[in-house]
């Protein structure tokens, strides 16, 4: 662990004293502007977001829909369920008593 540590603060301070040597009165070239491209046909095809907010509205609508259809679905023989266990416990305490 020490090894490591004294390791890493010597690459460090190596690293650190090469790059002030180096900068010492010498011009590093930094900042150079790359070339740029903007598309300017009118035939550019575009993404419209603004319709896609009406498809996404529509989606979410007929998937609210869905989800209704599988809650009542999913719900009635979960409560039929619970009626007959109800039943069966009720008639469980009767014989018990």
């Amino acid at each position: 662990m020490k090894i490591s540590i004294l390791f890493f603060l010597s690459i460090f301070f190596v690293l650190s004293y090469n790059t002030m040597a180096n900068a010492e009165n010498t011009v590093v070239q930094c900042g150079i502007p790359s070339e740029s491209h903007v598309e300017t046909d009118p035939g550019f095809q575009y993404c419209n977001i603004f319709d896609r907010q009406f498809t996404y509205r529509k989606n979410r609508i007929a998937l609210m829909d869905q989800l209704k259809i599988r809650q009542t679905q999913f719900i009635e023989p979960a409560l039929s369920a619970r009626n007959q266990y109800k039943k069966d416990l009720d008639a469980l305490h009767d014989s018990i008593n």
